[in-house]
């Protein structure tokens, strides 16, 4: 079962090179899956946009473990899934493992708004275990043209967006998520994305 779902992974890591979304969530704590381990998740965020306005997004994603320092991920997310959306793709390497993990989260989208083409770069610093975490995190987006995101001020054609999120896994196995995602948009606009997630995980 696992050598199909790593096949599976595989063939939409190789789809996400072209096909791609950004994302705002994290649904993942600094400890990576051991090698062999997947974990397949659904997730809902929301958030309220500096003008008032109310948005749901939804995630599938999915990771496996490549050792046990590190895993790699392939997230699809949408308003709702499959619209204003695409996939997303990262790799976490533990840096320092242990009861205190601190990892190093790094991913790469690309996606199309409208007549705009984006890239979008993730490093990110997770810290914490598998029940509490938190992590700073960096969002740059690189856009063909000048577009908005979530009538937020306009996101020009190179934007570098500073973030963090906090969180909460609760169970041993399979686990519900809880996080609180929040990011500084150009012009000082403030966005929080409160999350929730389900994951399952399989030997």
């Amino acid at each position: 079962m696992f050598h199909k779902f790593k096949t599976s992974v595989m063939l939409g890591l190789l789809v996400g090179l072209i096909s791609g979304c950004a994302s705002f969530s994290t649904f993942q704590t600094p400890v990576p899956l051991k090698e062999n381990e997947a974990m397949f998740g659904l997730g809902v965020s929301g958030f309220v946009s500096p003008d008032g306005s109310a948005f749901g997004i939804t995630d599938i994603y999915g990771r496996m473990g490549l050792s046990d320092r590190m895993d790699i991920g392939l997230k699809a997310f949408g308003i709702p899934l499959g619209f204003l959306g695409g996939i997303m793709l990262d790799g976490k390497y533990a840096l320092v493992p242990g009861n205190t993990t601190v990892a190093f989260d790094f991913g790469i989208s690309y996606f199309a708004i409208e007549d705009a083409r984006l890239t979008g770069f993730y490093p990110s610093l997770l810290v914490g275990n598998d029940r509490f975490f938190g992590g700073l995190k960096l969002i740059y987006l690189y856009a063909s043209q000048g577009i908005n995101l979530f009538d937020a001020e306009p996101i020009g054609q190179a934007e570098l967006i500073p973030g963090g999120v906090l969180g909460l896994a609760v169970g041993r196995k399979n686990k519900m998520m809880l996080e609180v995602n929040f990011y500084r948009f150009p012009e000082g606009d403030l966005v929080m994305f409160p999350g929730i997630g389900f994951q399952l995980r399989f030997k």
